[in-house]
């Protein structure tokens, strides 16, 4: 382990902004008061159609670390990809323009990444609502190998690239350009992160909520949590078939636990499908869950009950059961109870 005194490289700090004129300047004003010094701060102005990028030039004439990109309407995986395209830091890091970060954030990160020679470090959140804060965390300690990747099913884990500084190099392909975002996908960090999480070797998590997550009513990735089935919010499907195909090599338990993930999602599409009875997309989610069904095979208890329980709601389907009575079995958890058996329940389903 290296001592405590470690030499500021330069870190890039990607900030996409669409039409975050009401927040811009709670961000940056969080970005410029950082505690380490030697960063960029990368704005790219993706079309907004407000006052952010007058905003974003009153910033840059006050602080000149601050560079500012123009480009058309194009989506928040494309304007991450601009500000990789210019970037310069040994370091980079992604903040949302409408979030914002601690004053130690950066410093403590880095520190943390070059004491333990990790490729990448990530840290405690906010989740900030409008009536309350709620923190999400994992344990503090250094992750090795595919348990790097296996966290990213862990409870606590934020699917986002915002919380976390990657070394420059993690973020290379085996041709030297940068892994890309996917574009036109809602969960895009979630399908980034697992093409560069396999690549890492040591991860360092830091049990300090440094970064906040303002989720905001108006928008389509910080909802109140009601299933959306519009076509953008139905590309988390896509994500996560990706997400899945991508961690197939990371160890049969990392495969498991995607899978896991793409399952929850259709079952939850399916129902709200079923209870807006749009039997074209009920058909098409049906299928997808057979052949993901194919590939994931629970290993614990708990988890085969669950794909059981969920295979005797589709067969109240197939029986045409109200909807009443499939949105009311879809929500009872006690459906399942302690007493009853493996075999019990497998005989429902025959």
């Amino acid at each position: 382990m290296k001592s405590d005194s470690f030499k500021e490289g330069l870190v890039s700090i990607i900030i996409p902004v669409y039409n975050t004129s009401a927040y811009i300047d709670r961000c940056l004003d969080s970005v410029t008061k950082q505690s380490y010094n030697n960063i960029e701060i990368i704005l790219v102005d993706d079309g907004s159609t407000d006052d952010s990028h007058e905003k974003c030039l009153s910033w840059a004439k006050k602080d000149d670390r601050i560079k500012i990109i123009t480009q058309k309407n194009g989506g928040l995986s494309a304007a991450r990809n601009a500000g990789l395209d210019v970037c310069k830091g040994e370091y980079i890091q992604f903040l949302d323009s409408d979030d914002k970060i601690g004053q130690d954030m950066v410093k403590k990160m880095i520190s943390e990444i070059e004491k333990n020679n990790a490729d990448l470090a990530a840290c405690a959140f906010y989740n900030i609502y409008e009536d309350k804060t709620l923190k999400g965390s994992m344990k503090a300690g250094i992750i090795i190998g595919n348990d790097i990747v296996k966290s990213m099913f862990s409870p606590g884990f934020f699917l986002s690239s915002c919380n976390k500084i990657f070394k420059r190099n993690l973020l290379l392909s085996e041709t030297g350009q940068f892994i890309k975002f996917t574009k036109g996908l809602l969960s895009e960090d979630s399908v980034w992160l697992s093409e560069i999480l396999p690549k890492a070797k040591r991860a360092i998590y830091v049990d300090i909520p440094f970064y906040y997550w303002y989720r905001r009513s108006d928008s389509l990735t910080r909802g109140s949590g009601e299933v959306r089935l519009d076509e953008k919010a139905m590309t988390e499907i896509t994500a996560f078939e990706k997400v899945a195909k991508n961690c197939k090599e990371a160890g049969k338990d990392v495969y498991e636990a995607a899978n896991k993930r793409l399952f929850v999602i259709l079952k939850q599409k399916l129902f709200a499908a079923y209870r807006k009875k749009d039997k074209k997309l009920t058909k098409e989610l049906n299928t997808k869950i057979k052949n993901v069904l194919k590939e994931y095979k629970p290993s614990n208890k708990v988890d085969k009950i669950v794909v059981i329980k969920f295979k005797f709601m589709r067969l109240l389907y197939r029986m045409n059961i109200n909807a009443e009575g499939f949105a009311l079995f879809s929500k009872r958890p006690e459906f399942v109870t302690r007493d009853s058996s493996m075999e019990e329940l497998k005989e429902k389903i025959q």
